[in-house]
């Protein structure tokens, strides 16, 4: 929408021109800055106003674009007065003052001078002129959210489809094109890229602002978890948007998340924030980060000073109530191998005389864990725990969190424990033996009979302070030797508990920005979930971490039909950009 034309008549009756036209792709020479003439024509954060004030004859042939998306005949305020408009919920629009007018689009009707109906999303791809390097001068977060909303779909739709399975070998080329597409990304936006190796792997660092200062780190990372379910309702890897939900992996965990963050500290940065901004982009989170620490240690001295680590990876407890966890457990991979025989052999031949292996496993692992109760049998795995306090239970109740709606979003038919204290304290405060999953033998329709040669099992542990992964994997070898010579245990990934404060003035910070944002202070958590490169990051960096993350329980973090929301995104603008706004209000650490 171009709102201008020749010196508007005086008075309360004067026309409003609207004409459509293409947003402008660059901002021309001779362009003014929006604020001043924002207020001389009347356009405010939270109002529009539809009378153009006569001091904008002082600067004849200026025109203001506005990108609208969803405003419409019905909401189009009158143009004799002056009706507010909360275009942080209603419009999504950005704005660029060029010294000359500019035509309009061949086709297009004569301006009007009452109402005009604005279509939906007239030009695909405002981003071309909201992005890095352009005349985008709206410093409001909302909008500046909305006006990308576009570009936001745009690149998530990129990053999710390439399927960047770390688990996977085969999947190192998407690897590759992902990490140059996220450098890409950081780039269009104004910031520098630059692609780091640990290992052989990819991260990404960008940075915003003054390298010289200190600066806030956001961590993410874009590598996602299979997707071999048979839930899936689409192609996992091709993202798809229904109403404000984008669906497929990674979307939610965790590429959606860093877009947003990325979104914010670019807004941040066109503002003029005093404030330096550095992002990691990791892809190798879900398999332990197992090159994290080298490659933190190697490019400390390029970091520079950090002020603060915000790591935007983790759930809220419910879309109304926002939440900043103050730990996460652990977690230690275990691959169990038995191997019997050299091969399969006929069941009505050897059965009975031969072991079999998957029920040589079943039974290793039904000693190792109670399956009806959870506990843990090994011994010495649980030696050195302390109990979390019943004040501290008191306060992780208050975060409003609810057994049947967890029963229900995640579609449980029965509970380990239905009464919210007992429940609590399992999934955030004590450690867990997972059985993910037992091959072995035949796998096809119907029945092959046979005593297989080898089975295999995934299993996994979730820590809790004071629980040191090593020791965790020598107390279960010998226990499983014990039981079973033949039984081989194989580590993986691990990552150690990690229980932080809140105490810190960066915390409180996020707080007040919460208030301010969502209206909600936050409640404190705990993730019963592992982040391995947290530790790492606050010993390291020596700075304090904050888990503040986006997410939501039904979103699906490593489920079928995984999805993230228009909403959380723009919300996770809006409160990490007041956020930064806090921390420039701090005094700067010596």
């Amino acid at each position: 929408m171009l709102i201008g034309g020749p010196r508007p008549p005086r008075g309360a009756d004067a026309p409003l021109n609207l004409e459509l036209a293409p947003p402008a792709p660059r901002r021309e020479p001779g362009t003014r800055r929006m604020p001043d003439l924002l207020r001389w024509i009347g356009l405010r954060p939270r109002a529009i106003a539809a009378r153009v004030p006569e001091r904008l004859d002082h600067h004849p042939g200026v025109w203001i674009h506005v990108d609208a998306d969803v405003l419409d005949d019905e909401r189009m305020p009158a143009v004799d007065s002056r009706v507010p408009v909360d275009c942080r919920t209603r419009c999504r629009w950005d704005c660029s003052v060029h010294s000359s007018p500019r035509r309009a689009r061949s086709g297009s009707s004569s301006p009007s001078t009452a109402r005009t109906s604005i279509p939906r999303a007239p030009w695909p791809g405002i981003d071309r002129r909201a992005g890095g390097g352009t005349s985008t001068v709206n410093h409001d977060a909302r909008a500046w959210a909305e006006g990308h909303r576009a570009f936001f779909e745009e690149r998530l739709r990129t990053l999710v489809e390439l399927p960047t399975i770390s688990m996977d070998p085969s999947r190192g080329p998407e690897m590759e094109a992902c990490a140059e597409a996220a450098l890409a990304v950081i780039r269009h936006l104004g910031g520098t890229a630059t692609l780091l190796r640990a290992g052989g792997k990819p991260y990404v660092h960008g940075r915003f602002g003054d390298p010289r200062g200190a600066s806030v780190l956001v961590y993410n990372h874009l590598d996602v978890q299979p997707a071999e379910e048979p839930e899936w309702k689409g192609e996992p890897f091709r993202m798809r948007i229904d109403g404000e939900r984008y669906l497929g992996r990674g979307t939610t965990d965790d590429k959606g998340p860093a877009l947003t963050c990325l979104l914010a500290i670019a807004q941040a940065a066109r503002r003029g924030s005093p404030l330096g901004f550095q992002l990691l982009w990791e892809f190798e989170e879900e398999v332990g980060s197992p090159h994290f620490a080298e490659l933190l240690r190697e490019h400390r001295p390029t970091l520079g000073p950090v002020r603060a680590v915000l790591v935007s990876d983790t759930l809220w407890v419910s879309a109304e109530q926002p939440s900043m966890d103050v730990g996460l457990r652990g977690y230690q991979g275990l691959v169990l191998k038995l191997r019997t025989a050299e091969v399969d052999a006929h069941s009505g031949v050897v059965g009975g005389g031969a072991p079999n292996p998957i029920a040589g496993l079943v039974r290793v692992l039904a000693a190792c864990f109670d399956a009806r109760s959870g506990h843990i049998l090994v011994p010495g795995i649980r030696d050195g725990i302390v109990p979390v306090s019943e004040e501290e239970m008191d306060l992780y109740l208050r975060s409003g969190f609810d057994v049947e709606r967890f029963r229900s979003t995640y579609g449980f038919r029965r509970l380990m424990a239905n009464e919210p204290r007992e429940l609590l304290r399992r999934l955030w405060t004590e450690p867990t033996f997972e059985v993910h999953g037992i091959c072995g033998g035949y796998q096809g329709p119907g029945i092959k009979s046979i005593v297989p040669a080898w089975a295999e099992a995934k299993v996994s542990l979730r820590l809790v302070p004071a629980q040191s992964p090593a020791r965790v994997v020598d107390c279960i070898r010998r226990f499983v030797a014990e039981l079973d010579p033949l039984v081989e245990v194989v580590p993986l990934g691990s990552a150690p508990a990690f229980v932080t404060s809140v105490d810190a003035p960066e915390c409180a910070a996020m707080d007040r920005a919460s208030e301010r944002v969502l209206g909600k202070s936050l409640a404190l958590t705990r993730g019963g979930g592992s982040i391995p490169a947290v530790a790492t990051m606050a010993e390291v960096l020596r700075a304090p971490v904050l888990l503040m993350g986006l997410s939501l329980p039904e979103h699906g973090y490593h489920a079928p039909n995984e999805f993230f929301d228009w909403t959380q995104a723009r919300r996770g603008v809006e409160l990490y950009a007041s956020w930064f706004e806090e921390l420039e209000r701090l005094p700067e650490k010596s």
